[in-house]
């Protein structure tokens, strides 16, 4: 038994289907395979991948550009202060308002830890927010920043003092079952 494509055109057309017996003798062939049933597909449109291939590029553009205008703003960020007494200890490269507080720090033992608190500068802070900070108004949704900037070599339980004492300020916010604190805190080192 041999397929169709065993035989050349010629060949395949001198078989006599009346007479086939001594067709298929004459080829050296005991009998013919029948061609299996196929279907040819129509390819796929090529537009929705050229619509979705344009809208990753256009995003991925878009995406970048914003990235660069993020690393060069043309215009000041709407939430920095503009007023002084915005912020109490400083935005970027200026310093808002500056107070020198006496450095009494009281150590804290529970169990295995050892924490540190300043309580002078946490009342100080308080004192400070209560008389000049910007956000004190409970329907005033906005929340004072204040910018702790440290040196590589400050320990790290000394600057968790300073944020719970930066954190010491609390007010309402409206809508909210307990008071929250005035400030949020960013932190940069050098």
């Amino acid at each position: 038994m041999k397929s169709r494509g065993f035989f050349t055109a010629q060949e395949f057309e001198s078989i006599n289907y009346s007479d086939l017996p001594s067709s298929l003798a004459a080829l050296g062939i005991a009998g013919i395979v029948p061609d299996s049933s196929f279907s040819v597909k129509r390819p796929a449109s090529i537009w929705p991948l050229v619509f979705v291939a344009g809208a990753t590029a256009v995003t991925g553009g878009l995406s970048f550009a914003m990235y660069l205008a993020d690393m060069r703003p043309e215009r000041p960020h709407e939430d920095l202060p503009d007023v002084p007494g915005e912020q109490l200890l400083g935005v970027l490269h200026q310093v808002v308002n500056s107070i020198d507080v006496p450095r009494h720090a009281i150590e804290i033992n529970e169990g295995n830890i050892n924490t540190i608190r300043y309580p002078d500068l946490a009342t100080k802070i308080n004192e400070e927010w209560k008389a000049n900070g910007s956000h004190r108004d409970q329907s005033d949704k906005k929340i004072d920043q204040a910018v702790l900037h440290t040196d590589n070599k400050t320990l790290f339980k000394e600057i968790v003092a300073v944020i719970d004492a930066i954190y010491t300020p609390k007010r309402d916010f409206g809508g909210a079952s307990k008071q929250l604190p005035a400030f949020n805190v960013t932190f940069s080192v050098n």
